[in-house]
């Protein structure tokens, strides 16, 4: 049987290792097939795990909770799609200039000191994972390649 145990990884919900997997909201699939979600909406979410034998197990449910809503792009960086596969397009608000990248270990993976605006950029061949995007004085936001 796979792990069950599905956890919140600062705000990004991380199913068990396997082979495939599928993603619950209030015991409804919503249709994301991929190990790690990002939620969008309040809810109870789960997920069935299936491993590499074909067995399946539904994990433990976290709940989700939307605590505010925050004023877009006035004071972060506005990020689409993510999670993302190559192209990301992202904005930085007015006034603000330059975004660094970091991979999971901390390590700056990109730089451009001059960006603003609104930007895109190609992350075709970057490895899949999380990935850290700020820009000095505004909230960085988490990155994901799939």
């Amino acid at each position: 049987m796979p792990e069950t145990t599905a956890v919140n990884n600062f705000g990004i919900l991380v199913a068990p290792n396997g082979q495939s997997w599928d993603w619950l909201v209030g015991g409804q699939s919503i249709g994301w097939n991929e190990q790690e979600f990002v939620p969008m909406q309040a809810g109870a979410y789960s997920v069935i795990t299936t491993n590499e034998f074909g067995c399946t197990s539904l994990s433990n449910e976290i709940i989700w909770v939307i605590g505010s809503v925050e004023e877009a792009s006035t004071d972060r960086i506005q990020v689409y799609p993510n999670p993302t596969h190559a192209m990301v397009n992202f904005t930085i608000p007015n006034g603000f200039r330059g975004v660094r990248i970091f991979n999971a270990s901390g390590q700056l993976v990109h730089a451009n000191e001059s960006a603003s605006g609104a930007q895109q950029l190609d992350l075709t061949g970057w490895s899949p994972g999380m990935y850290r995007m700020e820009v000095q004085g505004l909230s960085g936001v988490t990155l994901i390649i799939k």
